[in-house]
């Protein structure tokens, strides 16, 4: 490029940008309309009081944007500059973010070649500041009437000094007083007393020349005594010398504000049921008490409050009825604590308590804790009365110290939690304090449940199976055992892991494995001289029974493995019977139907409604090793056991007693009448390969 071009260039750039920074710096806001009065361009600078944003406008008529008068009188001023090719002017006002605003603009034709279409400049400059100051200055009464009388806000006019000699009708009407009351009272005289002090430090400022204005907000007080908050804009004009030539006071009623302002804070830290503090503004309190704690060096608590049975009221009553008893127990709650105390809602019927400055040792801490933990149960376990209905109810309540050491709340509502867990275990309607011994076995059984993941991942399990045999020790079939080869805990013992996998839903896939594979090894000792007969018991947990598929599953198991219906006999738990029998029944029927066998395991420990039993398609009924442990030494556990030996005998269903594993039980057994038997004295479970067809 030559070097007078290329020196051109710069020199255009260098124009350019000169020119993008002025528009960009200037106070004034310019836009470019064409001749439909549609924004072509906009340009404002950051220090513009409107703030006006391009992409706000371009590409909209003036007509999509601003009220129709206004924009009227913008499209007339546009075609006009074209029309006659003139300047033209424009004064307006509106509504902007920083309440009502004047302008002043100025209209310029473009040429048509910078747009390829007729344009026009218009150069708008906020003349507020101006405006305001000329109404006060010439006190023209039609121009002081255009101000104050507007209506939105209250306006106020003074000389000098606190003393008003000008209010519009709006803040008579919100103070309450007539203009004659008010011109003869300054606004110190309905200041609310506690906001007065910072209110006359402004003030003083203002006078001291320090400043020309304030915003602040406060509370009036009006005539009949009530407390309005209102936001005050106070502006004062002075003459060259500094002295003060008059004062505008702008009085806004923010009392909704204030109340959305409540309103979203309700939402946003209490709990919408109770009013109770919720989870987050918890976690807030709870993190200001344990740095009180460390600073004071005074010790704390912490309570988890769990209702006992609470799952049974919403579903035999419904969920109206849990929130009525919810709603009570917090208000129970709240006023069994002082005002330092924290009572908050963690969800669903789960609640927590915080104390503050308990004492300066271990011991008074204990102490208080026990006396709020023994009026709680006390107050929670009084009748409630929900909408005429009479509830009774207890609860649990887990109890953990904190004092002063560093601490993550986290792990504080953990051990209370714990804590209150073991109340549930210990019996209900008790307090327990947090035991490090209780906190190893959480701790033990989530890393258990971790693994649990693994090993259905990585096939870490295997079926065992133990004999049943009849009278003469000729085995007749087997119960399958899951079993978990652990790699580095070794064998894991089911009573460990199928809790585990209970609460966390895992049982589902170990179930269905486990019904598998006992089908597959009934398909393989079909082809097996001597073990063709063998039925399998395979134990099915309340989870997977009431999973909707179930019945398709078992069948769809069948059909794959090819194991004959009639062997496979389904052990089923009394508990089972505490939820939706007819359910339970409509799918013991359809599988009872394909050939499938039903065994009540545990008889006797359980449910035992004989309302219910003689409904039940099953087969078989287990005597519980737990009546046959002490079968020959407790005369009552022989007498259930015979008992049980006779209904199944009335009702026509085999009967099988586990856990035998002496020659004197067996005889007993059998002379109740039982002659199937399952234990120790005929056989541990062992795998497929080491199962033998005689056991005596």
């Amino acid at each position: 490029m030559p070097y007078e071009l290329s020196q051109g260039v710069d020199l255009l750039n260098e124009t350019e940008t000169f020119l993008q920074t002025l528009l960009e710096t200037i106070p004034d806001i310019l836009f470019v309309f064409d001749e439909e009065c549609r924004y072509l361009c906009v340009l404002s600078s950051e220090h513009n009081i409107s703030k006006m944003k391009a992409a706000h406008f371009v590409g909209n008529r003036i007509h999509d944007l601003w009220p129709k008068a206004l924009a009227d009188r913008f499209y007339h001023t546009v075609t006009e500059t074209l029309r006659t090719n003139q300047p033209q002017a424009l004064e307006y006002e509106r509504d902007t973010s920083m309440g009502l605003r004047w302008f002043e603009g100025r209209t310029q034709p473009l040429p048509q070649s910078l747009y390829n279409r007729k344009a026009v400049v218009f150069l708008a400059r906020d003349i507020t500041e101006r405006k305001l100051a000329e109404i006060a200055r010439t006190k023209s009464e039609s121009q002081l009437n255009s101000l104050y009388e507007l209506g939105i806000v209250g306006f106020a006019f003074s000389l000098t000094g606190k003393q008003w000699i000008r209010v519009n009708s709006y803040l008579c009407e919100l103070l309450e007083y007539s203009e004659t009351e008010l011109l003869g009272m300054t606004w110190a005289d309905f200041t609310h007393p506690d906001d007065l002090k910072n209110n006359i430090f402004e003030y003083e400022q203002m006078l001291a020349n320090e400043n020309n204005g304030y915003t602040l907000e406060k509370r009036y007080i009006s005539k009949s005594g009530k407390t309005i908050p209102v936001r005050v804009v106070v502006r004062c004009k002075r003459h060259s010398d500094g002295v003060i030539d008059y004062v505008t006071t702008m009085v806004e009623d923010i009392s909704e504000r204030r109340k959305n302002e409540a309103e979203i804070r309700q939402l946003a830290f209490y709990d919408s049921l109770t009013g109770l503090p919720n989870r987050r503004h918890f976690n807030s309190r709870l993190q200001q008490a344990l740095y009180a704690s460390a600073a004071h060096q005074r010790y704390g608590a912490l309570l988890f409050i769990d209702l006992d049975n609470f799952k049974n009221l919403n579903d035999t009553l419904g969920h109206e009825k849990g929130d009525g008893l919810l709603t009570l127990v917090a208000n129970r709650l709240s006023g069994c604590l002082s005002q330092s105390d924290m009572v908050a809602r963690q969800g669903g019927d789960e609640f927590v308590v915080i104390l503050e400055e308990i004492g300066d040792n271990t011991q008074q801490a204990i102490s208080r804790c026990q006396q709020v933990g023994e009026r709680l149960l006390e107050v929670l376990c009084q009748p409630y009365f929900i909408d005429g209905f009479e509830h009774n109810t207890t609860a649990s309540i887990g109890i953990t110290l904190f004092d002063g050491q560093p601490e993550k709340s986290d792990e504080l509502l953990k051990r209370a939690d714990i804590a209150m867990y073991q109340a549930k275990a210990a019996g209900r309607n008790i307090f327990c304090f947090f035991d490090k011994e209780m906190q190893d076995k959480v701790s033990y059984r989530a890393a258990l449940s971790a693994d649990l993941l693994v090993g259905i991942r990585e096939e870490q399990f295997q079926l065992y199976y133990q004999p049943q045999v009849e009278l003469s020790g000729k085995v007749i079939g087997t119960e399958a055992l899951i079993r978990w080869l652990h790699p580095e805990r070794g064998m894991v013992s089911p009573a460990e892991f199928i809790p585990v996998a209970e609460e966390t839903g895992a049982i589902l896939t170990l179930g269905y494995w486990v019904l598998k594979a006992a089908c597959q090894q009934l398909a393989v000792w079909a082809n097996k001289p001597g073990y063709a007969a063998l039925t399998v018991a395979v134990n099915v947990s309340a989870r997977q029974f009431y999973q909707s598929d179930f019945v398709e599953k078992v069948l769809m198991v069948l059909d794959e493995t090819g194991a004959a219906p009639n062997l496979l006999k389904l052990e089923l738990t009394e508990s089972m019977l505490l939820q939706d029998v007819e359910d339970i029944i409509t799918k013991m029927t359809l599988l009872k139907r394909k050939g499938v066998g039903f065994s009540l395991d545990d008889f006797g420990t359980g449910y035992s409604s004989l309302s219910y039993l003689k409904r039940l398609p099953l087969d078989q009924l287990k005597i519980d090793q737990s009546f046959v442990r002490d079968l020959l030494t407790d005369a009552n556990d022989n007498a259930i056991a015979r008992t049980i030996v006779a209904l199944a005998d009335s009702m026509g269903l085999a009967v099988i007693a586990e856990g035998v594993e002496t020659q004197e039980q067996r005889d007993c057994l059998a002379g109740h009448g039982c002659y199937t038997y399952q234990g120790y004295l005929f056989g541990r479970p062992v795998p497929a390969e080491e199962l033998k067809l005689s056991c005596l």
